[in-house]
């Protein structure tokens, strides 16, 4: 990555220290620069701040040098590609000490990428795409809106992998483009479906999920059957994409046979073999519960060990991410005030106990719904005779949705929070989704009339005539 090219490839000898020179790949050199002060793995600890020792400090410093005179530079660059370059080199130098880029670096680079928008050429707006995901700093509102309406005039001549790279990005970004935007980079994916690898396919159905865009059926048709031909060659990362996706999309192939797929055949080799890792296989489970809830059939027997495998590890996942927020613990305590607030309108009596327990409604937190085998977890969930639902509802769920669960700047749910609610409603459950962007606007002290509001239409009215006792 450093150093090894001549020409602009020897950028950083000109403008860092004698210690940026010296720190190369191999571990030897690496040991070479630690001598200096401290361990090799310091140089790559968290984000933003040198580890501590003379050694990282130089390292550090060499870095900023770098950046300075990049920045220094960057008001010269007249094109798009220099700009990249450029910003190939912040990439590059930052990512290697798992560093993060000052602001004011890339608000210089932005800017004057913004400007050369117009002579953007394909590969030069995938690259942008891909390093601005890579160092996990999102283009400016501006840029972004400026990238999307240059893109009509650029699109013929995207290439497969640039429209997969593209897409991978805005999805590792969490960037939802417009609906025209993706509707026609599908458009220009699907006619060169037989050049497609398995890279492309993969990184295309997992970012088009991610934003929460299905493509045509004719697109998935073509997608499905080109990573089928991969067969048992096709790597375990891009069979869990795939199947997500098709998860996400709520779309079973009218083709597909379960007990047929080469991909499936596939995954149980790589989970005989090992190499089926605990991400795949909660995708792969959410794939089979979305199959048996549209087709209203149980799984072959053939794949029953995988899926019971695979549900174990999504189980696992679940638990591993179960952690509350504060923002999910605040709600909490906001949903059983306002329980208790219904119950005691109506003058019920009932008890409400160490374990959150009112008599007719019961409130749990990161309850596990293991009753449908799903593994799916409820962020709050209410249940009991007590409530008012629809005659074979199972409950009310409420699902406290954080930053990570929207895509920007549309503000809409991600494709894996829809996944989850479109599951719950169809396994029987009523599901009130809580926003964070709508409770920063409502003031502290209307918040519980506000749950009150948001769950009066689930909780008792004037209809019972007890008392309230809290112990």
């Amino acid at each position: 990555m450093f150093g090894r090219r001549a020409g602009k490839g020897l950028w950083y000898k000109k403008e860092a220290n004698v210690t940026f020179r010296k720190f190369k790949h191999t571990p030897t050199r690496c040991k070479k620069v630690s001598k200096q002060g401290g361990s090799a793995g310091q140089y790559h600890g968290a984000a933003g701040a040198p580890s501590a020792g003379p050694g990282a400090v130089q390292q550090h410093n060499s870095i900023a040098c770098c950046a300075d005179s990049i920045e220094s530079r960057i008001g010269r660059c007249a094109s798009a590609s220099c700009i990249l370059a450029e910003l190939e080199k912040v990439f590059r130098a930052y990512s290697k000490f798992s560093m993060k880029p000052p602001p004011s670096l890339l608000d210089a680079l932005f800017t004057q990428f913004e400007r050369t928008v117009p002579q953007a050429e394909p590969r030069e707006v995938m690259l942008l795409m891909r390093n601005c995901a890579r160092l996990n700093c999102p283009p400016p509102a501006s840029l972004f809106l400026v990238l999307q309406e240059r893109l009509p005039a650029i699109l013929p001549f995207f290439t497969r992998a640039d429209i997969s790279i593209t897409l991978w990005a805005l999805a590792t970004l969490s960037l939802r483009p417009s609906e025209a935007t993706l509707k026609a980079l599908a458009a220009r994916f699907l006619p060169q479906a037989s050049f497609l690898t398995e890279r492309d396919v993969a990184l295309f159905m997992w970012a088009m999920a991610c934003l929460d865009f299905c493509p045509s059926p004719a697109c998935i048709k073509v997608c499905c059957e080109r990573a089928e031909a991969f067969g048992e060659e096709i790597s375990a990362q891009a069979i869990g994409n795939i199947h997500w996706a098709l998860a996400c999309f709520d779309h079973v192939p009218p083709a597909l046979s379960l007990s047929k797929s080469a991909l499936l055949r596939a995954a149980k080799a790589h989970s005989a073999a090992g190499s089926l890792t605990q991400k795949s296989k909660a995708q792969l489970h959410q794939f089979f519960i979305m199959w048996q809830q549209q087709t209203g059939n149980p799984l072959p027997l053939a794949l029953t060990a995988l899926a019971g495998e695979c549900r174990e590890s999504f189980v696992d996942t679940v638990y591993a991410y179960s952690a509350p927020s504060a923002l999910q613990l605040d709600v909490t305590l906001r949903v059983r005030a306002a329980v208790a607030r219904a119950l005691a309108s109506v003058g019920k009596q009932g008890k409400l106990t160490a374990q959150r327990e009112v008599e007719g409604v019961v409130v749990a937190e990161e309850e596990v719904l293991e009753e449908e085998g799903s593994g799916y977890s409820a962020d709050i969930l209410l249940t009991g005779p007590g409530l008012k639902v629809q005659e074979g509802c199972k409950g009310v769920v409420v699902e406290v949705e954080g930053p990570n669960h929207f895509l920007k700047p549309v503000n809409v749910l991600n494709g894996g929070t829809r996944l989850k609610h479109r599951y719950l409603r169809k396994a029987g459950w009523e599901v009130v989704s809580v926003s964070y962007l709508e409770l920063r606007l409502v003031k502290a002290a209307e918040k519980d009339e506000y749950f009150h509001s948001l769950l009066a239409k689930y909780l008792p009215q004037n209809d019972n005539h007890l008392e309230l006792e809290f112990i």
